[in-house]
């Protein structure tokens, strides 16, 4: 188990960003959290398999709709072993 956490920049607000992150931990069936920052950016943790983590970010990265992703941060961290669901933070 890995747990990552993601600066995603770009056009990532107000675009349905954190939903399409949300689908994407469902799906590759990770916990951690999602936020809007104040500077325009998308705070993400990602916690689960590495290999997971790593498509949920390829996917999150490639061209959706009106979102569009200029660059991302990526710094591995200390696994927190008592999460066990995602969540958006508003």
């Amino acid at each position: 188990m890995k747990r990552f956490h993601v600066i995603f920049k770009g056009d990532v607000q107000g675009v349905g960003f954190r939903y399409t992150i949300s689908e994407l931990a469902k799906k590759y069936d990770l916990s951690g959290s999602v936020e809007n920052l104040s500077d325009g950016t998308v705070e993400v943790y990602f916690q689960g398999d590495e290999e997971a983590i790593k498509a949920a970010i390829a996917e999150a990265t490639s061209p959706l709709r009106f979102i569009y992703v200029t660059d991302t941060v990526i710094n591995e961290e200390e696994v927190d072993y008592y999460e066990h669901f995602f969540r958006t933070r508003y």
